[in-house]
């Protein structure tokens, strides 16, 4: 508490000291106020107005081309010195005009501006001009006309749009004691020849102005047509887009089309192959005949009446697999050597001669002749030509079908258990043709990977079972 008491003097110091650095803010602070409200208020005063000055349609034309920075200085001298003997005879204005300036001067013929006979910069040159005969002329310019306020009271009291009403409504008013006091005042046989001066409105079309106004609008247009422009390559970019777009979908859709009518056909083809059966997985395991043989007749004495397992087919013992294992390869070849089979009996067939025989990979050999024959042997290749053929339909994917070779012919070495084809392909079946192309005197391997080749379609299979002798 004593230590508290021993500072409190410094502390009322320093408090005291902040309230002076306030106080002095404050008057600071006003007092720039109050020099920008002085700054504000200012005594001049200044507006823009359009002057006509109308020539006798009897004067010299070539007199107007002489409106040149002197006569423009005696104008102006002369319309401020009756601005002001105006202003000064009236009570309720406290104005002095002070100056006025004179720009954009141009000469209007027939109610159009002449283009390049701006009269300020023909000075020198009234000489080469073409005069304008009787015809009414006028000389068309602009002035900027400057005032001071005389009295501080009324200072910002007057906006310039209030001021350029004045002067217009002063000179309209005085035209007359204008042109006299002109004509009078100045003494220039130049202002003789003016028939009226007219103030109006500053019209911001005429003159340079006018010109900028014309430019704006070329360049408006301009810049319209460019973003019509603009529109038009956007549109086209866009309508080129959807158009390819809709190309694609269009072809994509007539591809997918193509392929759906390519499946049905497929169906269909399938389904007319059997027309008498339903539509099933058994409707692929039918068997197709087509030679004619008639079952009563034997060869050689061997019956060819074959069931061709009409039963096995009509009640499968299983129904295959959709997939086969993939150890279930279709290409095995067999060690086993079917001549060391002391069982195995190789029939034989009546000779008959045959007008075609296609070459053979395989060394002819003749299959067991009978004793006494006195014809050529036939060959074993003949041989099968000559027995009946059989068909059987392999639906697609793979059909678990072991392939080997005997006596240079394709035969058929194991069917698996589960195959599309069990008990309707038994071993030692001669396979003839695939699709009705040839396979006879063909290896194993080429049988096999032709099947391979067509797994993704419904194969024909031709083959020939050989009689065995009873």
């Amino acid at each position: 508490m004593i230590a508290f008491f021993q500072k409190r003097p410094l502390i009322l110091a320093l408090f005291s000291i902040l309230q002076i650095l306030h106080a002095q803010n404050v008057i600071i602070n006003e007092a720039v106020q109050e020099g920008q409200a002085q700054n504000s208020k200012t005594p001049f005063l200044s507006t823009t107005v359009s002057a006509k000055i109308t020539y006798k349609s009897e004067s010299s034309s070539s007199s107007l081309l002489h409106f040149d920075s002197a006569r423009k200085a005696i104008f102006s001298g002369s319309l401020i010195d009756f601005l002001t003997k105006i202003f000064s005879d009236q009570q309720v204005y406290d104005l002095k005009i002070i100056g006025v300036n004179i720009f954009d001067d141009q000469i209007v013929h027939n109610g159009q501006y002449d283009q390049g006979t701006t009269v300020g910069h023909q000075e020198g040159q009234a000489g080469e001009m073409v005069g304008y005969g009787n015809q009414p002329v006028t000389l068309s310019f602009s002035m900027v006309i400057s005032a001071e306020y005389t009295s501080e009271i009324q200072m910002d009291t007057i906006s310039s749009e209030t001021f350029r009403k004045m002067l217009i409504h002063v000179c309209d008013k005085f035209q007359s004691h204008l042109l006299r006091y002109m004509q009078e005042e100045t003494g220039d046989p130049y202002f003789m020849d003016v028939e009226s001066i007219v103030l109006g409105e500053f019209d911001k079309v005429e003159g340079d102005a006018g010109k900028r106004g014309g430019q704006a609008a070329i360049e408006k247009e301009e810049m319209s047509a460019e973003t019509m422009h603009v529109a038009s390559i956007v549109a086209i970019v866009v309508g080129g887009i959807m158009f390819t777009v809709l190309s694609f979908a269009t072809i994509k859709y007539y591809q997918k089309e193509k392929e759906l009518k390519a499946a049905r056909w497929r169906s269909k083809e399938m389904g007319s192959l059997h027309p008498t059966r339903p539509s099933s997985i058994k409707s692929s395991l039918a068997v197709v005949d087509d030679y004619s043989f008639n079952p009563s007749d034997s060869i050689n004495g061997f019956n060819t009446n074959i069931s061709f397992y009409k039963d096995n087919r009509e009640n499968p013992k299983r129904a295959f697999p959709r997939y086969l294992r993939d150890d279930d390869e279709e290409i095995a070849f067999s060690s086993v050597n079917f001549m060391d089979n002391p069982n195995y009996k190789n029939p034989n067939d009546e000779e008959t001669g045959s007008p075609f025989v296609l070459p053979e990979l395989a060394t002819p050999r003749t299959i067991f002749p009978d004793r006494g024959a006195v014809a050529a042997p036939m060959s074993y290749t003949e041989e099968l030509r000559h027995l009946p053929q059989q068909h059987v339909f392999a639906p697609p994917g793979k059909i678990g079908v072991a392939i080997d070779v005997l006596n240079g012919q394709p035969v058929v070495h194991k069917v698996r258990k589960g195959s599309p084809l069990e008990k309707m392909l038994q071993p030692n079946d001669v396979i003839m043709a695939i699709d009705d192309e040839d396979m006879s005197c063909m290896s194993a391997a080429d049988v096999t990977s032709k099947m391979v080749r067509r797994m993704d379609r419904v194969r024909k299979i031709t083959f020939v079972r050989r009689p065995l002798e009873l």
